[in-house]
């Protein structure tokens, strides 16, 4: 089952990759823009006004990210 999984990331990496060429940006732009994306729409389909808050503050911060900070995390939810 992981070398499956392992499989699954490897191409889901590849097709990051594929449309960061495409669209011409950074795969940490990409990355970024796909987290901001899924917070906003979690954010808006909430009606606790204080968790849209947190949420839309949450993807505002995800902007500041670094890259290494973003390669680290992948790699320590892949050896889990």
């Amino acid at each position: 089952m992981k070398a499956y999984t392992l499989r699954l990331e490897d191409e889901l990496i590849s097709t990051l990759k594929q449309v960061s060429l495409r669209e011409k940006k950074s795969l940490r732009a990409i990355i970024i823009e796909a987290i901001q994306a899924k917070i906003f729409t979690q954010a808006s389909k909430s009606e606790n006004l204080k968790e849209q808050r947190l949420m839309e503050r949450a993807a505002r911060l995800a902007g500041r990210l670094k890259d290494g900070d973003i390669v680290t995390s992948i790699r320590e939810d892949r050896q889990r």
